[in-house]
């Protein structure tokens, strides 16, 4: 989603014409689905994979995002997850994995979420539309302040923050060994949400130097914030 609403690829295109660009973003996206993604991307034949990851994606999950990695689930992906994942996380991920092998299975599977969302959220549930309902400001704010509560409440160090930076090193292997240019850049995040689950730049620091290490083993380019463009508060604000 940050890629999604970051990057404008006509305009990329526009200002670039020997380049076409394409934007490749899924909502709520989960660093696991960069190893679930790597068949389709090498399908696409490109010549280079941008990607933006940060310390968010590195220290967020706590169990398999069936969720997310059903859509793109394969056989052979899914398999090489339950061997990154391990016998233990295996075990309490059981639910998680069967929903992903299912998927593999039975295509239309893949778009449940999509499929319950339309059937019950859309046409079954009634929409409140009462005078009531808060908007603006006030309603923008206390949803910003939920949302950093929630980044404060799940980011944070578990067994799967190894898997994650796993799973990662297995995508860029196969973009490397396949001839394409990959670069990986730090993502921007807004200052006071990391102020709230980031406070002293631990997770930050780690995840810059473990990807700069793999970089600089693999052969790919790593931009940490550093050499990016700096964000103050102002910037993140809707215009």
């Amino acid at each position: 989603s940050q890629v999604n609403l970051g990057i404008d690829g006509e305009l990329l295109a526009a200002r670039n014409p020997e380049l076409q660009a394409r934007v490749k973003a899924l909502p709520g996206f989960s660093i696991l689905q960069y190893q679930m993604l790597t068949a389709y991307v090498l399908k696409q034949k490109p010549d280079s994979v941008v990607c933006w990851i940060s310390e968010y994606d590195m220290f967020y999950e706590q169990q398999i995002p069936a969720n997310r990695l059903r859509y793109f689930a394969t056989f052979d992906q899914t398999l090489q997850l339950s061997k990154l994942i391990g016998l233990k996380r295996l075990w309490l991920n059981r639910g998680e994995m069967a929903d992903i092998s299912f998927a593999c299975v039975m295509s239309f599977w893949k778009d449940r979420d999509m499929l319950r969302e339309l059937l019950i959220n859309r046409l079954w549930t009634p929409v409140d539309i009462s005078p009531g309902t808060r908007q603006g400001n006030e309603a923008e704010h206390e949803a910003f302040w939920q949302h950093v509560n929630m980044l404060k409440k799940n980011i944070k160090k578990t067994d799967f923050v190894r898997i994650n930076f796993d799973s990662f090193k297995l995508f860029a292997q196969a973009i490397v060994a396949s001839g394409i240019k990959l670069y990986v850049l730090e993502g921007i995040m807004h200052p006071e949400a990391m102020s709230a689950y980031d406070p002293d730049g631990a997770f930050r620091r780690e995840t810059r130097n473990r990807l700069r290490s793999m970089a600089d083993r693999m052969g790919f380019c790593y931009v940490d914030g550093s050499q990016l463009p700096a964000f103050n508060t102002n910037d993140f604000a809707d215009v």
